[in-house]
């Protein structure tokens, strides 16, 4: 979606791995961090076996990265703005070597908006009736802070040492 939320078949309680292991990456929005040239093909699995334990409700997305992803640096800068107020700026960057890769991205985000709700509760005793109306109109402001970073380090094609860190 626009706000970054995965999900598969309108459920948004998907699990998502990295070259079928969980990976934080997930968590932070920052799968949007991956260029798709290091992205060899994406399996999504709507109906998991046992084998993927019983998390993600909808499914399992999983994000089959390059073996051979390029070597170097790179980053992204992120900037959204719309009406009303909704404001934010990410950026993310990655530096890789043949055994080792180091990440990290952050993100700022401001919005402005209203929420607005009906409640009507009725309460029927004996020999008392009564009904309660409510109108609600909120003005509501979300001011947050993201920041993710870490490293892989790579024992072999098929063990992977990562350390990683989320602040949100």
């Amino acid at each position: 979606s626009v706000d970054g939320v995965v999900s598969l078949r309108g459920n948004s309680g998907v699990r998502i791995l990295i070259n079928g292991r969980p990976s934080a990456l997930a968590n932070n929005n920052a799968l949007e961090s991956i260029p798709a040239e290091n992205i060899e093909s994406v399996e999504i699995i709507t109906n998991p076996s046992a084998k993927y334990e019983a998390s993600g409700t909808a499914g399992i997305i999983n994000i089959i990265l390059n073996k051979a992803a390029n070597q170097g640096y790179g980053g992204t800068v992120n900037i959204t703005t719309g009406i009303p107020n909704n404001h934010r700026i990410g950026s993310n960057f990655n530096f890789r070597r043949k055994k080792f890769n180091a990440f990290v991205s952050g993100g700022l985000r401001l919005s402005n908006y209203q929420g607005s709700g009906d409640l009507t509760r009725s309460s029927d005793l004996p020999g008392n009736f009564s009904t309660l109306e409510r109108n609600i109109i909120m003005p509501r402001e979300d001011r947050n802070v993201q920041a993710f970073g870490g490293f892989d380090y790579f024992l072999d094609d098929n063990t992977t040492l990562t350390f990683s860190y989320s602040l949100y």
